[in-house]
């Protein structure tokens, strides 16, 4: 009675009033009233008249109101998909922003696709595409507003920063948020301060879940959506003295849960294990920054802790793709990365390196790091003074002399 009588009536005399508080108001009654399972029921009409409405009317708000009222229902396991609710209120969504004259502002483009999000994930949460959908949506639509390097106003910046933090509020799972794909995309629109703000709010929230991640895939993704915190402001002036590199408090208070979710990764399987930490170790160097020191110094113990598990299933006579001299030069390789950056730590990782492929059996390799190890020192630590006993100097100048 409701859908062939009652509601077609009532939206025949709010078109025909045409006086635009009037429709706006009894649309908006219509909303509140009924029971969700009336406007499910009747979705496409009502949709429909809401686009007949007078021009003044603000056909985004009644979208956001009725967005926000949906969100507490639960829809059928076998919902038809001609009849699927997101679907026509993405389509509505659209066709509202491309009828307004002169363009819809970006603000209010922003605040209906909220509202979208807020439905997608309350009522289909397992329906990942469709976050993900909205996403790609409000990536592309600020990419347009922002062409050419205009800078997004600041009411639209707060909104879409609230936009990309959803999914972290919303998914029990924060696995999930790896699944969204064109989340970085609408990451990316940000100023990098505030995509510095969301990316360490995922590893906040990775890291206290204790979730592990054991796929290449995944690592991929995850360290794809926190790379914000991987790379240097363009903006801030780079000191020439790379090995003078220091940190603020802000900047290590911000940095060191990333070199926490370097040990996250894990898989049982060795060969699979190396695959992840070569994913991880090509994020944390595509781009030159002393920022890597946070990510390559965990990595490379994550490293030769798994150079130990491989010489175990070496020796029980298991065939390995990737055994301990090639984890090894792995390792060497992440060194080599830190020395501009962190000489100190380059060091003691050389000289751990050593002790490790000597304690597997690879004596040449120790050897040739060990070497390694004090031309480093030679080059890094100059000195001709002789020094007293017990003078770190005195060590250096042994090993100056040994390298002449």
């Amino acid at each position: 009675m409701y859908g062939e009588t009652v509601l077609p009536q009532v939206l025949e005399q709010v078109v025909n009033c045409k006086d635009t508080i009037a429709q706006q108001y009894l649309m908006e009654c219509v909303i509140q009233v009924f029971p969700l399972e009336y406007h499910v029921a009747t979705l496409k009409p009502y949709l429909e008249h809401a686009g007949y409405l007078s021009v003044g009317a603000d056909v985004k708000a009644l979208l956001i109101c009725l967005m926000e009222r949906l969100s507490q229902w639960t829809p059928p396991e076998d919902e038809p998909e001609e009849d699927n609710v997101f679907a026509l209120l993405s389509a509505q969504v659209s066709a509202t922003i491309q009828k307004e004259e002169g363009g819809m502002e970006l603000l209010h483009v922003l605040q209906l696709h909220k509202a979208l999000l807020n439905f997608a994930l309350g009522v289909y949460p397992a329906n990942l595409e469709y976050a993900d959908h909205v996403m790609g949506t409000c990536a592309q639509l600020v990419g347009k507003v922002t062409e050419g390097g205009a800078a997004l106003e600041p009411r639209c910046a707060t909104l879409l920063l609230e936009l990309v933090s959803v999914p972290l509020e919303k998914y029990a799972d924060i696995l999930d948020v790896l699944q969204l794909p064109r989340w970085p995309e609408a990451l990316a629109r940000l100023t990098l301060d505030k995509q510095r703000q969301v990316a360490g709010t995922l590893v906040e929230r990775v890291l206290q879940k204790g979730v592990k991640i054991t796929e290449v895939a995944q690592a991929d993704m995850l360290l794809t959506q926190v790379r914000p915190l991987l790379v240097d402001d363009p903006s801030e002036d780079k000191d020439e003295d790379d090995a003078k590199v220091e940190f603020d408090s802000d900047t290590v208070e911000e940095l060191s849960p990333v070199a926490c979710l370097m040990q996250i990764f894990y898989n049982d399987e060795t060969d699979a294990m190396c695959r992840i930490l070569n994913t991880a170790h090509r994020h944390a160097t595509a781009v030159a920054s002393p920022r890597s020191i946070f990510t390559l110094v965990p990595l490379a113990f994550a490293c030769l802790g798994l150079v130990r598990k491989i010489k175990l299933r070496v020796d029980a006579g298991e065939e390995v793709e990737v055994g301990c001299l090639k984890l090894l030069t792995f390792v060497g390789h992440m060194v080599e990365s830190l020395k501009q950056y962190a000489p100190a730590a380059a060091l003691r990782l050389h000289l751990q390196c050593a002790l490790v492929a000597d304690s597997v059996g690879e004596g040449e390799a120790a050897y040739d790091l060990i070497l390694r190890t004090l031309r480093f020192t030679r080059r890094t630590y100059p000195t001709r003074v002789p020094a007293r006993r017990g003078d770190p100097r005195r060590g250096y100048a042994a090993a100056d002399e040994l390298l002449r």
